[in-house]
C-alpha cells in the first residue's frame, strides 16, 4: 500500500518539475504595489532596476537545480532576442549565497546564450512580494506594475503580453 501511495506523488513531482502552487492563478494584492526593492544585484555585482517604468519587465524566477529551468534558458534567451527591445528581461535567482551557485548559474546562462542580467533576490524579498511558489516562475509586469502573466510554462502569446 505504501508503494502505490507513492506512485502517484512521484509522478506528480516529476511531470510538475520544480514548481509549487498553482500555474496560472490570482495574482496576490501586494504584487500590484511596488516591489519592495528598487534594484538588485546582478552576478557580478552590478545593480539593475527591477521593473521598467517605460515597458513590460519579464521576470524569470528559477534555480540552478532546477531542470525544468535549465530547459527553459535556450527558449528565453531566443524570446529576448526577439522582444527585448520592447521588454526588459530579468533572470532572478532568490535565495542566501549558501544556497544559489553562482559558478554553475553563469555557465548555464552562458551556455544557453542567455544575456539578460541575472539578479540576485539573496534575502528572497522579491520573491515573497510576488507570492513565488516554486521554479520556474515566469511574469510579466505590465509598466504600471500589473501583472500580465503568471506561469510555470513560457508564454505562448508574448506579442499580447510585451504590447504597450
Amino acid at each position: 500500500m505504501f508503494r502505490q501511495t507513492l506512485a502517484p506523488l512521484g509522478l506528480a513531482l516529476i511531470l510538475g518539475g520544480c514548481a509549487g502552487g498553482t500555474p496560472q492563478g490570482g495574482v496576490p494584492e501586494s504584487a500590484l504595489s511596488s516591489p519592495p526593492v528598487a534594484s538588485l544585484a546582478d552576478l557580478d555585482g552590478t545593480q539593475h532596476a527591477v521593473l521598467a517604468t517605460d515597458r513590460p519587465t519579464v521576470l524569470v524566477f528559477w534555480a540552478t537545480w532546477c531542470a525544468p529551468c535549465r530547459r527553459e534558458l535556450p527558449e528565453l534567451a531566443l524570446a529576448h532576442g526577439r522582444y527585448g527591445s520592447r521588454a526588459l528581461f530579468l533572470g532572478v535567482l532568490s535565495g542566501p549565497d549558501l544556497s544559489v551557485d553562482t559558478a554553475q548559474a553563469r555557465a548555464l546562462v552562458q551556455n544557453a546564450k542567455v544575456t539578460y542580467p541575472q539578479l540576485r533576490d539573496v534575502d528572497g524579498a522579491l520573491a515573497r512580494h510576488y507570492d513565488i511558489e516554486g521554479t520556474p516562475t515566469l511574469l510579466v509586469v505590465g509598466p504600471g506594475g500589473e501583472i500580465r502573466y503568471r506561469g510555470h510554462r513560457l508564454p505562448e502569446e508574448w506579442e499580447t503580453l510585451i504590447a504597450p
